[in-house]
């Protein structure tokens, strides 16, 4: 008879295995026997097969695993996956199999209201990592190329902040990328890569110094196995609320390593950020014989990212299994979290290991951890967010109230999700679609919570000579301060811009004028503005008829379409397009929102009194 026992709900889920032989006419293989194989229900009972060496009424072992994620009665069926081997057959000979039941069932979310999704950069050259500084620059790694690329103001700059030799086998490459916690005073930076001369795995660390990267050092370097594919290296890094480097290192494809505490391969490591790194002296395995120093959990397959609660500092890592049992798992000091012994919640429970918090199967490929800390959008402040590489999905993970185990998964409607993602200072959440094997593009995920309406006086006819003022207001409509707000505007082309006329202080770079805001409190609204003149031109101005649908509009040159603002990619407040209303002789905002670095155009026309 089967064996049927159930894991708690705490330790990740209830779980139920059992295994029997069982005798099945004939199979169907389709493809090399070490590459997964999907079959229909039917495939167990009567089909032809299509290659040699499994014949009709050989005797299979099929061991079956059913899972059932506590908070999803009613809503998802269970999900059998089945592998089989062929008794008798060459050792060599080994077939899995992935039988569907049925399509897992989650439930999700739409976006929180107000929230926008807006395309910052497309084409990235296969990026894997974000950070993003307190300016709202933000840093990107490119996976291949060996690249650090900087965003600035809306901006990708041309040339590469730091460039590094790369393997580029499998999953080698440049991965992770973290700010020192004095970063604004020291301006460290550490990156995580493959070298291929010598093969290893190094973390560097360097000095930006407007935009460029400086005295690169190689702080620590694990060993790496070349292979035909290189995987399981880990790669992420960051810094802890200890102030500690933590990093993720991965099995380096040798299982049996992650259970050795003389391999660094298979843990999460913790350093002090010192040159080379150096582990301190309260690590759990500091002063045990023969281990690696720096070792904080292991039994770990490829934990690709984590990151710390920042309300307990607790932390949460992503896990990805062989063909089943991806993981989220909350680790601590010293924890093993059983790989290779346990796949998923060990079976039976043993007292060695720590079970998951979360499962999937069929596999996902989890990959970015983070709580989101900001006030932007009230709804999810510090709740956990994860994605995954091979569906592409944001999934939010509900969390009990003691914040230790995960409740309910639920998916994020219409965010593709693959890599990484952070929360800048602005509040909003960026993340990478795509990457990694392929190009890339970045978004913003941000709330629309400032308003803001533009006027010029006056608003009829200008004769040279003349001064026209522009006035700017905005407002914040949410329900949280706003910090790190910038408003920009354009002077009109062939006016002349009166400095002293620019209120209150601004940045004036060429035509741009850039305002820097104080916190603006929920409800409160401020005005800035400026003034230019109407130079006397060479010839008298010409006749321009305004179109019989406008008895009056706002005078200007004939020009190209003069942009009355823009907006760089860190900044929350972005301007708006803008109508002209015969009812009030002023240019009103014609849509809520636009996207960062996007540009509106005010056409105006000149002509005589």
């Amino acid at each position: 008879m089967p064996r049927w026992r159930p894991t708690t709900p705490a330790q990740g889920g209830a779980r139920y295995g059992t295994s029997r032989p069982a005798a099945i006419r004939t199979c169907s293989w389709n493809s090399s026997p070490w590459n997964s194989h999907r079959l229909t229900s039917s495939a167990l009972q009567s089909t032809t097969p299509s290659t040699g060496s499994c014949t009709a009424d050989r005797r299979f072992h099929l061991s079956a695993l059913i899972r059932h994620i506590p908070g999803r009665d009613g809503r998802r069926l269970p999900v059998l996956v089945l592998g089989a081997l062929a008794l008798g057959l060459a050792a060599s000979w080994r077939l899995f199999a992935y039988v569907g039941i049925s399509l897992p069932y989650l439930p999700s979310e739409p976006l929180p209201p107000g929230v926008q999704d807006s395309v910052i950069l497309r084409d990235m050259d296969h990026p894997v990592a974000l950070a993003i500084d307190a300016q709202g620059r933000i840093f990107y790694t490119e996976k291949d190329a060996g690249r650090v690329r900087l965003i600035a103001n809306g901006h990708l700059q041309p040339q590469a902040m730091i460039t590094v030799p790369v393997r580029t086998v499998g999953e080698a490459g440049l991965i992770g990328i973290t700010f020192d916690p004095d970063y604004t005073l020291n301006h460290y930076m550490y990156i995580y890569h493959t070298s291929p001369d010598p093969l290893e795995n190094r973390i560097v660390r360097f000095e930006e110094i407007d935009g460029v990267g400086l005295n690169p050092t190689i702080v620590y370097t694990f060993p790496h196995q070349a292979r035909e594919w290189d995987m399981h290296l880990g790669g992420n890094l960051h810094f802890g609320p200890d102030g500690k480097l933590y990093v993720t290192v991965g099995d380096d494809a040798v299982p049996n390593r992650a259970q050795d505490l003389g391999s660094p391969h298979g843990k999460i490591h913790r350093f002090n950020a010192t040159v080379p790194l150096s582990p301190p002296p309260d690590n759990p395995f500091y002063s045990t014989p023969g281990a690696v120093q720096s070792i904080w959990s292991l039994g770990l397959r490829n934990s690709f990212d984590f990151d710390f609660d920042p309300l307990t500092g607790r932390l949460w890592a992503s896990e990805n299994g062989p063909t089943r049992d991806d993981e989220i798992n909350l680790l601590v000091p010293g924890g093993n979290y059983g790989w290779p012994v346990c796949i998923g919640p060990c079976d039976p429970p043993d007292p060695r290991y720590i079970d998951p918090k979360w499962g999937w199967t069929p596999v996902i490929a989890p990959t970015a951890v983070k709580f989101y800390s900001a006030s932007q959008i009230p709804r999810w402040r510090n709740q956990l967010f994860m994605c995954s590489f091979l569906d592409r999905q944001l999934r939010h993970l509900i969390l009990d109230a003691g914040r230790q185990n995960i409740i309910q998964e639920v998916i994020v409607e219409g965010v593709p999700c693959t890599l990484d993602m952070e929360v800048g200072p602005d509040g909003a959440i960026y993340y990478i679609e795509g990457g990694g094997w392929s190009n890339g593009t970045l978004h913003r995920l941000w709330s629309a919570s400032v308003s803001i309406a533009k006027s010029n006086d006056p608003y009829g006819a200008v004769q040279p000579g003349e001064r026209i003022t522009y006035t700017i207001s905005y407002a914040n409509t949410g329900s949280e301060p706003l910090t790190g707000v910038v408003i920009t505007d354009t002077v009109p082309s062939g006016t002349l811009l009166d400095p002293a006329s620019v209120y209150p202080t601004a940045t004036v770079v060429a035509d741009l004028i850039y305002w820097p805001l104080p916190t603006l409190m929920p409800g409160a609204s401020q005005q800035v503005g400026f003034s230019v003149l109407l130079p006397s031109p060479t010839a008298p101005p010409v006749e321009t008829p305004p179109p019989p649908s406008m008895a009056r509009r706002p005078a200007s040159f004939v020009d190209t379409p003069t942009p009355v603002a823009s907006c760089p990619a860190n900044a929350q407040v972005c301007n708006l397009a803008w109508i002209y209303t015969d009812q009030t002789g002023r240019w009103q905002p014609s849509n809520p929102a636009f996207n960062p670095s996007e540009r509106y155009y005010m056409p105006l026309v000149l002509r005589s009194p």
